[in-house]
């Protein structure tokens, strides 16, 4: 015997213990596999995206602190120049903190630290160089770079 039911959207027929459900017309709905693949390709493509995000995340960080070392260089020349504080002025690099520090000074451990100014590195970039400091003159600019 084949009994209809109606339950919520759906017509049930029941037939010997075994019930089937069928959609009405015009409804729709995704299969548990359709979603199971959706699903797998977008964590496949997060996946490969991911690589070329972190790329792009450390090439910017590196242009960053690369313009920000250089305008930390400018700008302890033109206080040399200016003959602010009637100081020399230079910039140190720590390479095992990944820091850089603008200084008044002769050089930095004779330094006046009440002008430091300490940047350091935010992950993705590093400072590698065997360059410790270098220090603008007074009134000329002229630059000394000590090496380690």
């Amino acid at each position: 015997m084949l009994k209809e039911i109606e339950v919520g959207n759906c017509y049930c027929h029941e037939r010997s213990g075994h019930r089937h459900s069928h959609k009405r017309s015009g409804q729709s709905a995704f299969t548990l596999m359709e979603l199971m693949i959706v699903i797998g390709l977008l964590v496949l493509l997060t996946m490969l995206t991911i690589p070329y995000g972190m790329n792009f995340y450390r090439s910017r960080t590196v242009e960053e602190q690369s313009r920000t070392i250089s305008h930390m260089l400018e700008r302890a020349r033109s206080h040399a120049v200016s003959g602010k504080e009637d100081s020399d002025w230079g910039v140190y690099f720590a390479t095992e903190e990944n820091c850089y520090t603008f200084f008044a000074g002769k050089r930095y451990e004779e330094r006046d630290e009440v002008y430091d100014l300490e940047t350091c590195i935010p992950g993705g970039a590093s400072l590698d160089t065997d360059i410790v400091e270098v220090v603008f003159e007074r009134h000329t600019g002229d630059p000394n770079i000590f090496k380690e």
